[in-house]
């Protein structure tokens, strides 16, 4: 499965990069650098709804960070948010990446 290289949210660019991360680690934003890493293992044949679950859950974040909801909430309360949003909306086939 092929995604872009970068997205935007809320008028920023928000890039992505395919890397190794440390295990049971799927995907991460950085706000700082306006970077979402996603792990390679996510590239292979057979994890493509893995893949789509952790770039949605990560542009979540970037979303989040982006309207401030981060300071209004916990970090478990945006991380569960974020998590059963991916799954909802690729489920749903409300977004395909």
């Amino acid at each position: 499965m092929k995604i872009k290289k970068s997205y935007m949210v809320f008028g920023k660019k928000i890039k992505i990069k395919i890397c190794q991360l440390q295990d049971g680690i799927a995907g991460m934003y950085d706000h700082e650098t306006e970077t979402i890493y996603i792990n390679d293992i996510f590239m292979q044949k057979g994890y493509e709804s893995d893949l789509q679950d952790t770039l949605i859950h990560e542009l979540g974040h970037a979303l989040f960070y982006r309207v401030s909801i981060d300071q209004a909430v916990s970090w478990q309360t945006h991380e569960f948010i974020v998590n059963n949003m991916a799954v909802m909306l690729r489920e749903l086939g409300l977004i395909k990446l």
